[in-house]
């Protein structure tokens, strides 16, 4: 459901006031400088919070990809036994808060049914009038993960990391190749299948949690290259309510599982053509 089709059932005007600016895809080791200019916490920040979970940190950042809101880079800890944990940086950095104007009679009526829900951390202004909202993605990412610990296809968090106006979040990584390219990797037909049945159980057990993944339709979901387990990667801006109860959440949830389903189908349909293309080409190379 588009974010404009929200605020027309809703009956909320919301203007966005700041716009993520998606960094280029960079396949090299930034330089500590190079990361705090992209907007990262410092490499003490990070250590400190790794130090809560009894694990060390060496400093290491290596740049995977561009995020949404930020750089994306692969961290490592080690525990106190030497066992490397790979982890992922999701950097929110300087836009970590965005303020959203709304015409609302309230505030409840502010927090209902609109896209940014969870993470409305500051209701009032400095005059103590409801002028806006304060919409905290690194927050939003954090509270998700924690509620929905335990789901399979839920990323283990290490913790959000908050330095000033700085803000980033450690996650599980994810050894494998995202959702877009299944195509490349699947073997067969069946695995294909198999891995969209277990991406439908994460996002429905998540929605049973209150939580409707925002984006199940693309690139935002990784695939264990093992164990064929997707994992939903992106919950900074996702729908909160009930499915029994909230209208247009229950409308989001059928939304939500109508892509996946049309996404399988078109994953299906790109893989069968690339078999087809095989067996034509081993054809030609054969000479009959």
């Amino acid at each position: 459901m588009s974010n404009e089709s929200s605020q027309e059932k809703s009956g909320l005007n919301l203007v966005e006031t700041a716009s993520p600016t998606p960094l280029e895809r960079k396949d090299r080791i930034s330089t500590p400088k190079e990361i705090l200019e992209k907007g990262a916490v410092s490499n003490d920040a990070i250590a400190e919070k790794l130090s809560e979970l009894d694990l060390t940190f060496d400093g290491s950042r290596d740049v995977l990809s561009s995020g949404a809101l930020g750089p994306i880079y692969r961290v490592e800890a080690k525990t106190q036994e030497g066992e490397t944990v790979p982890m992922i940086e999701k950097v929110f950095g300087r836009q970590e808060k965005r303020f959203v104007k709304l015409e609302a009679d309230s505030f409840e009526a502010a927090s209902v049914n609109t896209r940014p829900r969870l993470g409305i951390v500051d209701k009032n202004s400095d005059s103590g009038k409801l002028e806006g909202v304060v919409i905290d993605w690194l927050f939003n990412e954090e509270q998700a993960l924690k509620d929905l610990e335990g789901i399979p296809g839920i990323p283990k968090s290490y913790g959000a990391v908050y330095e000033g106006k700085r803000g980033s979040i450690l996650e599980q990584f994810i050894e494998g190749y995202d959702m877009m390219d299944i195509t490349e990797n699947a073997e067969s037909e069946d695995e294909i299948n198999q891995i969209f049945d277990r991406y439908v159980d994460t996002y429905t057990e998540a929605a049973d949690r209150g939580y409707i993944y925002n984006n199940p339709y693309g690139a935002t979901a990784m695939v264990d290259k093992e164990t064929k387990q997707p994992y939903l990667m992106d919950w900074y801006q996702h729908g909160t309510g009930s499915t029994d109860s909230d209208g247009p959440v229950r409308e989001k949830y059928f939304q939500g599982l109508r892509d996946i389903k049309n996404f399988r189908q078109e994953v299906i349909n790109q893989w069968s053509q690339a078999q087809a293309e095989k067996i034509r080409n081993k054809i030609q190379a054969s000479g009959k």
